[in-house]
């Protein structure tokens, strides 16, 4: 069975981003670049209804890269679940609203 990873916006952003200069972000975009074209298939990948809504927005071109990312992987939308999930990772890792 595999692991299950809740993907929230920047992954997207990151996946559908113009080149820049900006090293860190280039090296941000790189790294989850790669780890897209060759662990996600490693994984069940969730993404909220909200995740989604947040793609949405912004610069069209870029907006319109996200969403077809999120079609073209079939990501499961459903708040429910991933809301559960993200309430797993509180309780696996004994995390508090603080610890952020």
């Amino acid at each position: 069975m595999k692991e299950t990873v809740y993907v929230e916006t920047s992954i997207f952003g990151y996946l559908a981003a113009r080149s820049t200069t900006n090293l860190i972000l280039a090296a941000n975009t790189k790294v989850t670049q790669d780890w897209w074209t060759f662990r996600r298939n490693d994984f069940t990948i969730y993404a909220s209804e909200l995740v989604e809504d947040e793609a949405a927005k912004g610069d069209k071109e870029i907006s319109v890269r996200r969403l077809n990312l999120h079609e073209a992987n079939r990501i499961f939308r459903s708040y429910r679940r991933s809301y559960k999930i993200s309430a797993g990772v509180f309780t696996a890792k004994q995390l508090t609203a603080k610890s952020f």
